[in-house]
């Protein structure tokens, strides 16, 4: 790292996800608001000897600048529990749920900044008393490609690209509670489980929600890292099981699936789908290149958006996702995007319509200039410096 900055830029640098990606498309964007800005890659949250000698020339360089700020994701590195750093705004990016990385919010100082994912994420931050500041920050993507192929032109009728682990079912999970819970915390536990998948409804709103139908003090039967595991066990669950029913649904049409799969997956023999197997980011974006329909689900975060969708709408292809209202409010069901019905029950339907009675490239030309206009990192990231300078300006 050499020179001064006004920013400094934290990740990691993953074969898969698109982490790295993600963080310097912000770096970009912030070039584009007149920073400097510097990047530091580490895929360790130990203090090794390069990781010292970086927080030395950090700190080196708030001596010279006091106006320096750093982003970092989810608070891995723990950077504000730096004496010397206390006093600089961290912007943590959070790219999952909060109560999944509950360490990690336990560790911010009052200069840390969650920057959340979910519009309602902020009811579990207030709840656990949260003293930093915090901003509904959802996922962005990259500048749109300029040259788009058409969907005639495109190899791959449809993209799922994700991990498919075998999840339990819905009786072996409530048994993984039964030596410590009482009745009614498993009947709060499957009632919890139907509202997030029926409903759509973000876990933990849909833990309280639930906790108020049956009565039950949420604060007194649940420890804050207890809580925090639960919600977090039953978000990995709904995940894995929303990912089943899609692709049990799907068999029969074409579908390409990239990600980590199981080798005790299927509990079927499916007889349309190609396993491309794990796959690289820059593998994804060529996949995506060639890509009619981008099959994207991450039904935790129903009110906000993932990076994925944003990755295939840049590239061109056309998208189906989990409900959401923040979504539909910019992308209209069948002009702008796709929209998977709550409860997951029509998966094949609404796939077959828009594979054989859609005008895809209509819907893709209908897309792009909403999400270049509202949905790129580099709109994404006023929202980030406005918090940083609230921060500066609450300084003692």
């Amino acid at each position: 790292m050499e020179g001064y900055f006004d920013c400094l830029i934290v990740t990691n640098q993953l074969p898969w996800g698109f982490c790295y990606e993600m963080m310097t498309e912000i770096e970009t964007a912030l070039r584009t608001k007149g920073l400097r800005v510097q990047k530091y890659i580490t895929n360790s949250r130990h203090l090794d000897d390069d990781s010292r000698n970086f927080i030395r020339n950090v700190i080196i360089n708030t001596k010279i600048n006091p106006n320096i700020f750093i982003v970092d994701m989810m608070n891995r590195r723990r950077l504000n529990n730096f004496v010397e750093l206390q006093h600089i705004p961290i912007f943590n990016v959070f790219t999952d749920a909060p109560y999944v990385m509950y360490d990690d919010i336990l560790s911010m100082t009052s200069r840390s900044i969650v920057g959340y994912s979910d519009k309602n994420h902020y009811k579990y931050l207030d709840d656990i008393g949260l003293k930093c500041e915090s901003v509904f920050f959802p996922h962005g993507g990259p500048e749109p490609e300029h040259a788009i192929s058409s969907s005639q032109e495109r190899s791959i009728p449809i993209l799922l690209m994700a991990h498919f682990r075998a999840r339990p079912s819905r009786q072996a999970f409530l048994a993984n509670f039964g030596d410590r819970s009482d009745p009614l915390v498993l009947r709060l536990i499957d009632a919890t489980l139907d509202r997030i998948i029926d409903d759509n409804c973000e876990p933990y709103v849909a833990f309280k929600e639930s906790c108020r139908d049956l009565s039950i003090d949420w604060r007194h039967m649940f420890s804050a890292d207890v809580l925090a595991r639960l919600v977090g066990d039953m978000t990995i669950w709904v995940e894995r099981e929303i990912r089943y029913r899609i692709l049990r649904q799907l068999d029969g049409l074409p579908v390409y699936i990239a990600g980590v799969l199981d080798d005790d997956y299927f509990d079927w023999r499916p007889e349309t789908f190609t396993r491309l197997g794990a796959q690289t980011t820059t593998e994804c974006l060529a996949l995506l290149r060639q890509t009619k329909i981008l099959c994207n689900t991450i039904a935790v975060r129903p009110n906000g958006a993932h990076e994925r969708l944003w990755y295939g709408v840049a590239n061109g292809a056309a998208v189906v996702t989990d409900p959401s209202p923040w979504l539909e409010a910019d992308f209209k069901n069948g002009r702008q995007m796709f929209y998977f019905e709550k409860g997951y029950h029509r998966v094949q339907e609404t796939l077959q319509t828009m594979l054989h009675d859609t005008d895809l490239d209509a819907v893709t030309a209908a897309a792009r200039p909403i999400y270049r206009r509202r949905h790129t990192w580099s709109r994404r990231v006023s929202t980030l410096l406005e918090a940083v300078n609230r921060v500066k300006a609450a300084a003692p």
